[in-house]
């Protein structure tokens, strides 16, 4: 596999001169590097009238902010944003909001709530819209009341929370700040019942397979979160990220599967275990990831979980979001398990497409090259593509 070209760091802030490039060239540099920074970075807005049509829930996706204050050990996050968050004008993302015709909208933050005062100017600049909105936020939201009072006021229904574990040794080797355990930890009892509270609707993310998790300690993590009623929980193996403290420490201590790049390795699945975990084998972890998901996912957990007069309860919208979306969860859950990585298919000539989407993807090896060819007719695969025709620029540099 090759390019010609190449974009690092964040394209919005460069594609435009990648365009102009290839217009008034025909030619593009080798290496395009830019900057990271706020979304929308070319002003433009996505054309969202290319999934019309198509099966895609009826929610609208839109970004306010990019990155994350913490430094959290395992979060690639953290590491490529460099522990900062960059947010876009607001009068952009007012606009874009009235151009979207969903009647909820997805703000796909890395962590919304990174910087509270810029979130709160938000949440004002929602009121007068009157939309219904939910993103991804951090557990600290629930010491701010000013914040918590704003939030609901906006329209929001509920944000995905990072609880990651239960267990507070694992909290210290993950060095999540809003997670860290006091002395007198009670399963986030305060911050739990702040959510509840204002009746927002909580996704729980977990992440199992810490150094202290046993089978035990993992399988008391689902019962948790089904006893705390949340609207929807993630149970995600551990992934070292390449460039984070936690891959770094599992290199060193020589503990990293699938040759330490297991999203480059034709034999890794989604989620499926890529390290050597201390207290069991990563086939052990892999399994229970799984019995978590059924435990989670199943009609006994999602009727029980249903009744709680603050949240689910508290009206016929959000009676509505828990009976609509949970079942929808439960079946996007079980069909991505074990799938291989690439948005097209992994074809074996003997049993035919090892997992089923719309087209072909060309194996790491290229062994079903031949295969492919008739699905690419506007690609030939010979070796006179890979030839560089890069132009000597002068080094470019781009400021925000």
């Amino acid at each position: 596999m090759y390019c010609d070209s190449i974009v690092t760091g964040d394209a919005g802030w460069i594609w435009h001169q990648v365009l102009e490039d290839f217009k008034t060239h025909r030619k593009l540099r080798k290496h395009y590097n830019s900057i990271v920074g706020a979304p929308q970075a070319n002003k433009f807005f996505p054309d969202r009238q290319i999934y019309d049509g198509k099966k895609y829930l009826d929610v609208g996706l839109i970004q306010f902010g990019r990155g994350c204050k913490f430094a959290c050990s395992f979060c690639a996050i953290s590491s490529y944003f460099n522990k900062q968050q960059f947010v876009r004008d607001l009068d952009s993302v007012l606009e874009e909001i009235i151009m979207l015709k969903n009647k909820l909208i997805f703000f796909v933050d890395d962590n919304i709530c990174a910087d509270f005062e810029a979130l709160k100017d938000l949440c004002r600049t929602l009121i007068p819209l009157k939309i219904r909105w939910v993103s991804q936020g951090s557990m600290d939201m629930t010491k701010d009341p000013e914040l918590m009072e704003l939030l609901v006021k906006s329209g929001c229904m509920g944000n995905v929370i990072g609880f990651e574990t239960i267990n507070p040794s694992n909290a210290r080797q993950l060095r999540k700040a809003p997670n860290f355990f006091r002395k007198d930890f009670s399963l986030y009892e305060k911050e739990v019942g702040t959510l509840r509270h204002f009746g927002l609707q909580t996704w729980a993310a977990f992440t199992l397979g810490y150094d202290n998790d046993t089978r035990d300690s993992i399988l008391s993590t689902v019962e948790y979160a089904i006893q705390q009623k949340f609207c929807f929980a993630a149970f995600n193996i551990l992934v070292p990220y390449p460039n984070t403290p936690m891959y770094k420490k599992m290199e060193e201590e020589g503990r990293l599967l699938f040759d330490g790049k297991w999203w480059l390795h034709p034999s890794y699945r989604f989620n499926h275990c890529s390290y050597k975990p201390k207290c069991m084998t990563p086939d052990e972890l892999t399994e229970l990831s799984f019995e978590c998901k059924e435990k989670w996912n199943s009609w006994k957990s999602i009727l029980y979980r249903y009744f709680d007069t603050k949240t689910h309860m508290r009206n016929l919208v959000k009676s509505a979001i828990y009976w609509t979306y949970n079942p929808i969860y439960s079946k996007e859950n079980f069909s991505k398990q074990d799938m291989y990585f690439g948005i097209y298919n992994h074809l074996d000539k003997e049993k035919g497409l090892i997992h089923k989407n719309e087209t072909l993807l060309l194996n790491p090896d290229l062994s079903n090259i031949d295969d492919i060819k008739p699905k690419m007719k506007n690609h030939n695969f010979t070796i006179e593509d890979n030839v560089d025709l890069t132009l000597n620029y002068e080094k470019q540099t781009t400021t925000v």
